[in-house]
């Protein structure tokens, strides 16, 4: 819906709202799934993906709510990932935080997920929620940890060996 998504966006711009306070935090969750948003931003930072909150390329996301009688948050959908296989060519050779997440100015062209997220990281119920989903997913076998993420990587390279042979 698209007022779901307006309200998220004008919400966030909001430079009268105290994001410190609890209030604002849980006012924000009628127009966000916090929990899908930390998981959303961190596998971006994971994969190194550089192009998907730049200016005009701002556009390598989907996000969606479910439209019933009762609407729901919304919730990010990770879309368009290929550059995070690319090294090199001034882009990202693993994880990082996207610099625009750092700076302090937004503008129409970046603020649907950086302009979401620095209002939210002021919060320190935000900040408990990101750093527990970091830790359930980067560590103890988690999904996003070294010897998972190996696991998936091999899988994948299995899959195709075949065809690389052949193609090469």
């Amino acid at each position: 819906d698209n007022n779901v998504w307006t309200n998220l966006l004008l919400t966030c711009a909001d430079t009268n709202i105290d994001w410190t306070t609890y209030s604002a935090y849980t006012n924000i969750q009628k127009y966000l799934s916090v929990t899908n948003f930390c998981d959303y931003v961190m596998l971006w930072w994971y994969c190194g993906g550089s192009d998907w909150e730049e200016g005009s390329r701002c556009k390598n996301f989907y996000v969606g709510n479910r439209n019933s009688t009762n609407l729901t948050p919304i919730s990010y959908y990770c879309w368009d990932m290929e550059l995070s296989w690319e090294l090199g060519g001034g882009y990202s050779d693993g994880a990082w935080v996207h610099p625009i997440f750092l700076e302090t100015w937004l503008s129409s062209t970046n603020a649907y997920i950086a302009g979401v997220f620095r209002p939210l990281w002021k919060n320190a119920e935000f900040r408990t929620l990101f750093a527990d989903r970091l830790y359930k997913h980067c560590f103890n076998d988690g999904a996003l940890s070294d010897t998972n993420s190996q696991k998936r990587w091999m899988a994948l390279c299995n899959f195709i060996e075949d065809a690389m042979i052949a193609e090469s």
